[in-house]
């Protein structure tokens, strides 16, 4: 066990005990949870026969602009999923594990990113912890292991949210870049509601800490450049989206982002 004190960390509040962990068994338990038995139960409901029915139509038809279903446009999200889970089927297969595959990999992808994240800011005793009751939260793992965009989302959500604050905090503007294109990532999986929840959440931390360090962090965040790298990764498939079907304006950006 170790003790992680005030005087030992000037930044850290309080006394925290923190017991040493083997990272091959937080590994080991990971992997059991995420991907152990994927392939041993069917499709579970209409969601997930839904999504890898869209991806298995997208691979068949080659149309990788428009995702259909059963020959119909199927605008509800963007197609970053599907394109994940078409490249899996046309890799191992249309069968339940390479669908599952997609999520099961975006979680390992996510503890890992966690892990680096703890890791750089409180040290590696803690990161194994916080990989540890990440990887076994019951809504993590099923996201993990059923077939639906969430994981992906959360997984690109979260670089683009943590990587923004490690590049901030390191004035890394490189890193501020790869923040933004996991942001226009998570856009294509889900829409615009990531770039807002990003902006709010930084926007609610400038306002909470203007006096000190909020006013810094809004001229770093404002930088264009990883912007613009925002918009040439985000940008490309909506235009082309827009140009392909005219209705798609209003039934992506009208009906599914604001009526629903």
């Amino acid at each position: 066990m170790r003790l992680l004190t005030a005087h030992g960390a000037s930044d850290r509040i309080g006394a925290v005990a923190v017991p040493a962990l083997r990272m091959y068994w937080v590994v080991v338990i990971a992997a059991a949870l995420l991907w152990l038995g994927l392939a041993s139960y069917p499709l579970l409901d209409n969601n997930e026969g839904l999504y890898a029915s869209i991806a298995k139509e997208m691979l068949s038809r080659s149309g990788w602009i428009t995702p259909h279903l059963n020959g119909v446009a199927y605008e509800e999200k963007p197609p970053l999923f599907y394109y994940v889970l078409s490249i899996l089927f046309s890799l191992f297969g249309t069968h339940e594990w390479s669908a599952r595959a997609a999520s099961a990999s975006a979680a390992s992808a996510c503890l890992a990113f966690v892990y680096w994240f703890a890791k750089s800011m409180i040290g590696r005793a803690e990161a194994q912890i916080a990989v540890l009751i990440l990887s076994s939260s019951v809504g993590f793992v099923m996201l993990g292991r059923t077939v639906m965009p969430d994981m992906l989302l959360m997984l690109l959500f979260c670089a683009a949210l943590l990587g923004s604050f490690i590049a901030w905090k390191r004035t890394d503007a490189k890193a501020y870049c790869a923040s933004l294109a996991a942001l226009a990532g998570a856009v294509l999986t889900k829409g615009l509601l990531p770039l807002a929840l990003f902006l709010l959440v930084w926007t609610l931390f400038v306002a909470a800490t203007w006096r000190s360090t909020g006013h810094g962090a809004m001229r770093f965040l404002m930088r264009p450049v990883p912007w613009l790298l925002f918009l040439a990764v985000a940008l490309p498939w909506h235009v082309a989206a827009a140009m392909h079907d005219p209705s798609f304006v209003w039934r992506y950006f009208v009906n599914e982002h604001v009526l629903r």
